[in-house]
C-alpha cells in the first residue's frame, strides 16, 4: 500500500505540477487519484461470494405413501365372519386345497381357530403372519392361491387390516332386505347353468366344486359371489353387470331356495 501511495505522489509531482495546474486543483486531483488507487488496491483482495437463494421445496415431487384411507374397500373395522371368511372360502378353503378334509401342507383354513393356528396368524402383525405373506409373494409359484387368480388389492388390504386390528373373530349384524330378492329358480340357476356348470368347468368330472344344483351352489355361495363380483369367474368375465348384481343380491339375502 505504501508503494502505491509513493507511485501516486511521484506521478503528481512529475506530471501534473510541471503542467502548471492551479495548485489547489492539483491537490484535489492528486487526492482523487490517491483515493481511487487505495480503493482499487483494497478491492482486488476480496473474494466475490455470490448469494444463492435456497431451492424451494417442490411439493409436486414427493414420496407418496399410499394409505388404506384412500378408496377403502371395506369399512374401518374388518369383521371376520362378514369380510375375511368369504374371501378365504372363495379362494383357499376348498376341496383339494385348504379345506378341513384336504389340509394341503397341513393348513386348514375352514374355521376361525384353524385359520389362526395353521395360517400362523400373528395378531397385530400382518408382516409376520404366514396367511398374509403367502398372499403377497412376488413369485407366482409361491403365491397363494396357487394356480388361481391373485387376490385383488382390496381383498389383500382387508386381510392385512384384519390382522393389524388384532385378527378378532367379529361378526357384524346386518339387516337383510328380503324384498325383491332374485329367484334362485328363475334368476340364479339359469346364470350358473349357462356360464359355470358347463362341460369342462363346474360339473361332475370337471373342476371343483360342482355347481349344478341348489345345494351345491348354496354351499359355495360366498365363493360364487366374490368370484363373479371380481370377474374372475367365469373365465373371461362374461357375465353382465345385471347378472353379477343378481348373484350378489341373492347371496346377501341368505341364498334362499326361492
Amino acid at each position: 500500500m505504501l508503494f502505491d501511495i509513493y507511485i501516486v505522489g511521484y506521478i503528481c509531482q512529475n506530471t501534473f505540477v510541471p503542467m502548471k495546474f492551479d495548485s489547489l486543483k492539483s491537490i484535489y486531483f492528486c487526492g482523487f487519484i490517491a483515493m481511487l488507487t487505495l480503493t482499487l488496491t483494497n478491492c482486488e483482495h476480496e473474494l466475490f461470494e455470490p448469494t444463492v437463494s435456497p431451492i424451494p421445496n417442490d411439493s409436486s415431487v414427493s414420496d407418496t405413501i399410499i394409505s388404506d384411507t384412500i378408496s377403502p374397500c371395506y369399512g374401518d373395522t374388518i369383521f371376520f365372519t362378514n369380510d375375511i371368511l368369504p374371501i378365504i372360502g372363495a379362494n383357499c378353503s376348498m376341496s383339494g386345497c385348504h379345506d378341513a378334509n384336504t389340509q394341503s401342507d397341513g393348513v386348514d383354513l375352514s374355521t376361525y381357530d384353524q385359520i389362526i393356528a395353521t395360517g400362523k396368524v400373528s395378531p397385530y402383525d400382518p408382516d409376520d403372519s404366514d396367511l398374509y405373506k403367502v398372499l403377497s409373494e412376488s413369485d407366482p409359484s409361491e403365491r397363494m392361491p396357487l394356480n388361481l387368480p391373485e387376490l385383488t388389492d382390496c381383498e389383500k388390504k382387508a386381510i392385512y387390516k384384519w390382522i393389524e386390528q388384532g385378527a378378532l373373530n367379529l361378526t357384524k349384524t346386518e339387516t337383510i332386505d328380503t324384498t325383491n330378492v332374485p329367484s334362485f329358480l328363475s334368476d340364479i340357476q339359469p346364470i350358473m347353468s349357462a356360464n359355470c356348470a358347463v362341460p369342462g368347468c363346474h360339473v361332475a368330472n370337471g373342476q371343483n366344486p360342482p355347481l349344478n344344483d341348489y345345494l351345491e351352489i348354496k354351499s359355495q355361495d360366498q365363493r360364487v359371489k366374490i368370484r363373479t363380483s371380481n370377474e374372475t369367474m367365469p373365465v373371461g368375465g362374461s357375465l353382465t353387470a345385471a347378472e353379477i348384481q343378481a348373484i350378489a343380491d341373492w347371496v346377501n339375502a341368505g341364498s334362499p331356495n326361492n
